[in-house]
């Protein structure tokens, strides 16, 4: 995708942009994305590129393991004298 940003020119000046994500229910790991700057006009060359993170916000269910039976003790019987 390519979108404009229009910066004045002034020093120190920002310009934040959103990256719309789908919220969704599968488990996926963090993405990242890079961001290339590249100056419109042919007298300034200045470019730069940054990184941004997209961090998954779904979680899972932790399911516990299929209980196994505790074994069945038979009786015991205490002998007599």
């Amino acid at each position: 995708m390519v979108a404009t940003l229009n910066f004045a020119g002034t020093a120190g000046e920002t310009q934040q942009f959103t990256v719309a994500t789908l919220d969704d229910a599968l488990l996926e790991g963090t993405e990242t994305f890079t961001a290339s700057l590249n100056a419109s006009d042919a007298l300034i060359t200045d470019t730069d590129t940054g990184t941004g993170t997209i961090t998954d916000n779904d979680t899972a269910a932790v399911r516990s393991p299929i209980p196994i039976p505790a074994p069945v003790r038979s009786p015991t019987t205490t002998p007599r004298l």
